[in-house]
């Protein structure tokens, strides 16, 4: 059974997820946006609360994340630095790249 501090960390999991997905699939999210939600994502990825989310749903295996190879609108012959950062959500894409 799950303790009231495990239910709570799951539904702060699920509501960074949803709005990740309210506010980045359907839109091409600024970089303002990217720069606020990053705390949100380093949380997620870094921190593991997505994994640790995951073996307290005691799903199978380890959440898995994809994406797709760079776009070619990041290659340019004097870039110096470029990041990319893309997601997906159900069948919808977000992404968006600084040069």
């Amino acid at each position: 059974m799950l303790s009231r501090y495990d239910l709570e960390f799951l539904k702060v999991v699920l509501e960074d997820l949803r709005y990740l997905e309210n506010h980045w699939c359907n839109q091409q999210p600024s970089v303002e946006e990217i720069r606020r939600n990053t705390t949100v994502l380093r949380r997620l990825l870094v921190d593991n609360d997505l994994q640790k989310a995951w073996k307290l749903c005691e799903f199978s295996k380890e959440p898995r994340i994809t994406i797709p190879k760079p776009s070619t609108s990041v290659n340019h012959p004097n870039l110096v630095y470029a990041q990319e950062a893309r997601a997906r959500l159900g069948s919808n894409w977000a992404s968006t790249h600084l040069q």
